[in-house]
């Protein structure tokens, strides 16, 4: 009984937290803050009640916690070394620890049993989000990053639903490489997929799934399985592209930019600001400003900075202001905190990176690995999810912010669902 009400539990609170941004649209109350504590206090609950022992089951979760709780550790000191505001520190530690606790709660409460239900959700999610996508555009003339479907119509929402695709993309090739989904069903969820892509502009779907088909043939090696549903797919991202050109003119020369100069694209600046940062160069834009702030704060740390960062805190902002870092403030024109990887280069230097994105690199090779010598269903979920965390890790902030939920809870009830299959193993 008691597990019963941890899920419903834990179910709610998901929803209120996947879908936090558009609630609050309607609300006015930032009901993610609740969410947050809940998920922290049922952590605790799982560690007293020694739920925690399931994660002994695990190394690769084991090594996603320890990384996240090394990385934490590591930015804390650095943060103290520089005597970080404690108002800030908390802020920043929250959102971390909410992701990390939501991945252990979900992989903890969760099992192999509720597979169908978390299907029947996002079937759910995925009808409802298509319906209010069509309404916001067609009726409500709603473009560009405001049209989030589901999570509502601000700006960057499109992340959310970026997320919600790679979600859907990853289960749906799991599902069609274990027989339970059919070649037509696929094919209709990537069909929706481009429509709402090229409808919301979210450019990186389409890579996303060229991503997504090359991991499938190399761990599955079903050549002749995939050609039977490559032209289709191919026929759809093309048809998504010309569509997109056609609503969006002015992106007309995107992908052609993208794969004839691909460098170039990539230096682009993210905003339209010069000094704003690009994806190629989010990590060593930072370099100077970091050295700066550590010599007039630390001055003997100034060479010293950009291995260990700033610290835990030091490059928190906010929507109200209360929550702004000094060095935010002094280096506002970088745009730096679009992008998860160069807040968490600001906070621990290369070493906070590593730590963070060390369990996200290692576990899909080893899965690969594993699946080369024996093909199995639960690797090929297993590369797909980490593959498109570490996508979204270069590609935008989403990790760090309120739309991140969503992948981190699928993280977690990845491992939850395929641990029986990895016991048969």
């Amino acid at each position: 009984m008691r597990s019963i009400l941890m899920k419903v539990m834990l179910f709610i609170i998901m929803i209120i937290c996947f879908f936090s941004e558009s609630l609050r649209q309607i609300t006015g109350i930032p009901l993610v803050h609740i969410g947050n504590g809940i998920i922290i206090l049922m952590f605790f609950f799982l560690v007293i009640s020694k739920k925690v022992k399931k994660l002994w089951q695990s190394s690769d979760m084991l090594l996603i916690l320890a990384c996240g709780l090394a990385f934490i550790i590591f930015s804390s000191i650095i943060g103290i070394v520089y005597g970080v505001r404690p108002i800030l520190f908390l802020w920043s530690l929250r959102r971390y620890l909410v992701f990390y606790c939501l991945l252990a709660d979900c992989y903890l409460v969760f099992d192999n049993a509720d597979i169908h239900l978390f299907y029947k959700l996002l079937d759910a999610v995925i009808v409802i989000h298509i319906v209010l996508t069509l309404v916001q555009f067609f009726i409500f003339g709603v473009r560009w990053d405001y049209l989030n479907g589901i999570f509502g119509t601000m700006m960057g929402g499109n992340a959310g639903v970026n997320i919600l695709f790679i979600v859907n993309t990853g289960l749906c090739f799991y599902r069609f490489y274990k027989r339970k989904m059919q070649w037509w069903l696929l094919l209709t969820h990537i069909a929706w997929m481009c429509c709402n892509a090229f409808l919301s502009e979210i450019k990186v779907y389409v890579i996303e799934l060229v991503v997504a088909m090359i991991i499938y043939v190399v761990v599955t090696r079903e050549y002749k399985r995939v050609l039977k549903i490559l032209l289709p797919i191919l026929a759809m991202m093309y048809v998504s592209i010309l569509l997109m050109y056609y609503i969006y003119p002015y992106y007309s020369d995107y992908y052609s930019l993208l794969f004839l100069n691909l460098m170039s694209t990539l230096s682009e600046p993210h905003h339209s600001n010069p000094d704003s940062l690009s994806r190629l160069n989010q990590i060593s834009g930072l370099i100077r400003p970091i050295m700066e702030y550590a010599k007039i704060h630390r001055f003997y740390l100034e060479k010293l900075a950009p291995i260990i960062g700033l610290g835990l805190g030091n490059a928190e902002l906010s929507t109200n202001g209360l929550f702004d870092s000094e060095f935010y403030l002094t280096n506002i024109r970088l745009w730096y905190w679009d992008f998860v990887l160069s807040m968490v280069y600001v906070e621990g230097g290369a070493v906070g990176l590593f730590l963070y994105s060390f369990a996200w690199v290692f576990i899909p090779v080893k899965a690969t690995i594993q699946a080369i010598n024996k093909k199995s269903g639960s690797d090929l979920l297993i590369i797909l999810t980490c593959a498109m965390v570490l996508f979204i890790m270069i590609y935008d902030v989403s990790l760090r912010n309120n739309y991140g939920y969503m992948i981190w809870a699928f993280v977690g009830i990845v491992y939850a669902v395929t641990a029986k299959e990895n016991d048969h193993k």
